[in-house]
């Protein structure tokens, strides 16, 4: 009878101690993983940012195509296509509206193609600007073959905000 009370005593729980310790562990795991959390997130939606940009780069190429078929657009010594839905400034409001069909992205307000020449066009820079997550974000690919002070520009409204990727891609986020 005396051995059952003693292995009884013995099996108390945890002492303040040992939840001290396992608390310890426990917020030092915390503090190193989450900010690494934080940055996979930030990453993460970047890269969603750069696949719409380049969701609507691909329609709006698509629209250069067509209307370079139609030789439509396009005018001597002219090296842009401006797609827009910025009121004042509406070059092709049906291709824009074709964009944003192709694209799947129905908040593009700005697409501006930049061409070699009005004879030639090998698209060389894009510049869109569009809604995502209730941000309005600013992408431009080839940002240096933006054409005359362009790139200086807006490299400079956007100073301290740029983000980029690898391959030309840049983005800034106004909100």
């Amino acid at each position: 009878m005396n051995w059952f009370l003693k292995s009884k005593e013995k099996n108390e729980g945890f002492s303040l101690v040992e939840l001290i310790i396992v608390i310890v562990i426990l917020a030092v795991f915390a503090a190193i993983l989450i900010p690494v959390m934080f940055k996979w997130i930030d990453e993460a939606k970047l890269k969603k940012y750069e696949l719409e940009a380049r969701s609507i780069a691909h329609a709006a190429q698509s629209e250069v195509i067509k209307s370079y078929g139609k030789r439509e657009g396009m005018t001597i010594g002219s090296s842009i296509i401006e797609f827009s839905g910025i009121t004042g400034n509406m070059k092709n409001e049906e291709g824009l509206s074709e964009i944003r069909k192709l694209s799947g992205i129905d908040t593009i307000d700005l697409v501006n193609i930049y061409c070699d020449s009005a004879d030639d066009w090998n698209v060389v820079a894009i510049w869109i600007i569009y809604n995502s997550d209730g941000n309005e974000f600013n992408a431009v690919w080839n940002v240096n073959k933006l054409p005359g002070e362009a790139s200086d520009q807006f490299k400079g409204m956007y100073d301290g905000k740029l983000k980029g990727s690898e391959d030309g891609w840049l983005f800034a986020c106004n909100g």
